[in-house]
Order: structure tokens, then C-alpha cells, then sequence
């Protein structure tokens, strides 16, 4: 096992942790009223485990943008797999945050969604979350780029059904990447993905990544 390198925290490989990390924690804690991205990368260091394998430990800070504008100093771990099909190994402590999204599920149980199409945006960067969580690598750094279409599902459970076209930028490759996900979210029962199908880009699309919103 090798010592503990020292990273550059606003260079690419410290950042690109840094971004699992966060979509693991929007897979956790997301929802329509609470998004998190990334604010800074403060301390970061990476050690090369079991086979090759490598572990980053970060010190980060994540807002909640979507609600309070909430700043969060989290403890995280990502290991990435040798396996591209393995998503990363993630762990993330973030002092303070449980009791505060306990405060903001008040808002959730009473459904106050204001501004009606921002919620539906806001899981939708929820929800590609899990995929750019699940995608990850060491040659990847994932970004929602855009809603390219949405359409609200019936649900035989008080659930809010959503089916969604989004486009994912990867900042390594610049590829545009389609997927199509159903989603569905309910209070105090989180975000969970029903289904979620990549779509082959059509070789006379040009989409460019200039419309990234979610960081």
C-alpha cells in the first residue's frame, strides 16, 4: 500500500471525487425542494489500495441550492472500482445536515411547491444523479446539461411519477449523453428510479454542453 498523495483541491482529479461524492449525497438527500452541488473542495488526498485500486479522502463543502442556500462541510471517501461497470465505493459524512433535512421535511410533508416547474427541474438533477453516480470513473466527470423533456405520470400511490429525456455532459470526453429515466418521489420516502434506458445519441444531433446547470 502506498503513502497518502497529496492533491491540488481545484485541480481535475480532486474535483472529479469531489463530484461523486456529491451525487451520492443527492441520491441520499435530494428531492423537488433540496438539491445539493458542489461549493469547494478544501482538502484532498488519494492513496493507491488492495490491486490497484484508489481511494480518495475529501474535505468538501456542498450547498443546498434548490431551497435554503444551506452550506454543508462534509467528510467523504470514493473509491474507484478497476471494474468501469462497478460504480464507485462512496461514503460521505456531513455534520449538521440530518438535523437540517429533518427541519426542511416539514416542508416536504405540507407540500409547498412553490413556483410550479422548478420542483419537477429539481428532481430531475435528483434523479441523474443515480445514473452519474453509477457511471462514474476515474476518466469521467459527469454534469446534467439540460431537461430536454419531462411528462408527469399517473401514480396509483400518493407518489409523484415523473418520466424525463435528460442530456448529460461528461467534461472529460465532451460527449452529450441521453438518457431516459421514470422517477418517482413521495415525502419522507426519497427519490427512487423506476427505470432508466440510455439512448443512443443520433448521428446528426449537435448538441452542445452550453446549457450546464447542474454543478
Amino acid at each position: 500500500m502506498e503513502q497518502e498523495m497529496e492533491l491540488v483541491p481545484i485541480h481535475f482529479p480532486a474535483r472529479r471525487a469531489a463530484k461523486v461524492a456529491l451525487h451520492h449525497l443527492n441520491t441520499l438527500h435530494g428531492s423537488p425542494f433540496n438539491v445539493f452541488g458542489l461549493q469547494e473542495v478544501h482538502k484532498a488526498t488519494m492513496e493507491e489500495i488492495d490491486s490497484g485500486r484508489r481511494k480518495y479522502s475529501l474535505d468538501l463543502s456542498v450547498i443546498e441550492w434548490a431551497s435554503s442556500n444551506s452550506v454543508f462541510r462534509c467528510l467523504a471517501l470514493v473509491t474507484f472500482s478497476l471494474d468501469l461497470k462497478t460504480p464507485p465505493d462512496v461514503q460521505i459524512d456531513c455534520a449538521e445536515l440530518q438535523q437540517t433535512m429533518l427541519s426542511l421535511q416539514k416542508d416536504e410533508d405540507q407540500g409547498n411547491m412553490s413556483e410550479e416547474m422548478k420542483p419537477f427541474w429539481h428532481l430531475a438533477a435528483v434523479a441523474s444523479s443515480f445514473i452519474m453516480l453509477k457511471e462514474s470513473s476515474e476518466n469521467t466527470e459527469f454534469n446534467m446539461a439540460q431537461v430536454a423533456s419531462l411528462n408527469q405520470q399517473e401514480s396509483r400511490e400518493k407518489k409523484l411519477m415523473l418520466k424525463y429525456h435528460i442530456l448529460l455532459h461528461d467534461f472529460v470526453s465532451q460527449e452529450i449523453l441521453h438518457w431516459q429515466l421514470l422517477c418517482s418521489w413521495a415525502p419522507g420516502q426519497g427519490v427512487e428510479i423506476l427505470e432508466a434506458q440510455f439512448v443512443p445519441k443520433c448521428p446528426h444531433t449537435n448538441e452542445s454542453a452550453d446549457n450546464t446547470a447542474a454543478d
